[in-house]
C-alpha cells in the first residue's frame, strides 16, 4: 500500500502545479478581500475535485472490481503501463501546447467569494474531462486491492496534495506584508513563463518511470 500512497502522491504533486488554478488564485490574492475569495477558490477547486474521484471510485470504480475481484499481476501492470502512457501524453501535449493554454486561463475580474468559489468549481468542472494525472492516479487505486474506504483515502490524500500550492497562497497572502505580497508576484511570474514546462518536464519523468516499471514485470 506504500507504493500506491507513493504513486498517487507523486502524480498529485505534478499535477499541483497547474496553472489553470494556480494563476487564479494569484490574481484573486492581489483583489480586496483577497483571503477569503482565494480560500473559497481553494474549495472550489478541492470539493469539485474530490467529489469526481468519490464518484468514481465508489461507482465505476466498484463495479470494475466487482467484474475482476482479483486482478492478476499482469492487469496490475498494465494499469502501471496506462498510467505511464497517459502522463507521457500529458507531458508532449504541455509541451507543445502549454503556453497558448496558460494565456487562456480566466482572472475572475469580478468575484466575490461566493463568485470565487464557483470560478475554481467551474475550472475544475472544465479541467476534469482531461484530466489525465487525476484518472491515472484513480485507475491506479480503482485497480489496487485496497477497500473501498481505502480507496476513498486516497483519493482525499491526492486531493489535499493537488490544493497544496492554492493553500500557500493563501497563507502567503494571510500575512499580507510587502514581502509576501512580493513573492506572490514573483510565483506568478514564474507560473506564467515556465509552469507548463516543468509540469511537462515532470509528468514526463513519472510516466516514463511507470512506464519501464509495467513493462519490465509484465509477462
Amino acid at each position: 500500500m506504500l507504493a500506491l500512497l507513493l504513486l498517487v502522491a507523486s502524480i498529485a504533486l505534478v499535477d499541483s502545479l497547474n496553472p489553470s488554478t494556480i494563476l487564479p488564485a494569484l490574481y484573486l490574492a492581489t483583489t480586496p478581500q483577497a483571503v477569503r475569495k482565494v480560500a473559497g477558490f481553494t474549495l472550489g477547486v478541492a470539493l469539485t475535485s474530490l467529489a469526481f474521484g468519490l464518484v468514481f471510485v465508489a461507482g465505476p470504480g466498484q463495479l470494475i472490481t466487482g467484474a475482476v475481484p482479483h486482478p492478476s499481476e499482469n492487469a496490475k501492470h498494465l494499469v502501471e503501463v496506462a498510467v505511464g502512457v497517459a502522463l507521457i501524453v500529458l507531458s508532449v501535449a504541455l509541451w507543445r501546447h502549454g503556453e497558448r493554454l496558460t494565456e487562456r486561463i480566466p482572472k475572475g475580474e469580478s468575484a466575490g467569494q461566493r463568485g470565487a468559489f464557483a470560478l475554481g468549481a467551474a475550472i475544475m468542472a472544465v479541467e476534469l474531462p482531461t484530466a489525465f494525472p487525476y484518472f491515472a492516479a484513480l485507475a491506479a487505486i480503482v485497480g489496487s486491492d485496497a477497500h473501498l474506504l481505502t480507496q476513498i483515502g486516497y483519493v482525499a490524500v491526492f486531493n489535499l496534495l493537488f490544493v497544496t500550492p492554492l493553500i500557500a497562497i493563501l497563507l502567503l497572502r494571510a500575512r499580507a506584508t510587502d514581502k509576501a505580497e512580493r513573492r506572490l508576484d514573483a510565483i506568478g511570474n514564474w507560473i506564467r513563463q515556465y509552469a507548463h514546462t516543468a509540469v511537462a518536464i515532470l509528468a514526463g519523468l513519472v510516466g516514463v518511470a511507470f512506464l519501464v516499471v509495467g513493462l519490465t514485470d509484465l509477462r
